[in-house]
């Protein structure tokens, strides 16, 4: 499952911290290849990745698909792409 983060031409990192950690998850954020890697915890168990396009979006991949759209539903400005 694509997740296309509507953060354009800005890293969302930081949005992405602020606002999960400000409802109480804990949330770890470490840099690979051309993107980033989160894991989240409580109320989560998710893990996904983010990379750049051409187009300046954001797009986060993972294989727990109702994981992301519980999370999608926090973080607002996410559209689900299958």
């Amino acid at each position: 499952m694509a997740l296309y983060l509507q953060f354009e031409g800005e890293n969302p990192t930081y949005v992405i911290l602020e606002r999960l950690e400000g409802l109480g998850h804990e949330v770890t954020v470490s840099e690979i290849f051309d993107g980033l890697k989160f894991r989240i915890k409580p109320p989560y168990s998710l893990e996904f990745e983010v990379f750049p396009d051409l187009n300046g979006r954001w797009t986060a991949f993972t294989k727990s698909s109702a994981e992301m759209r519980r999370l999608q539903g926090e973080l607002g400005n996410l559209v689900v792409k299958e």
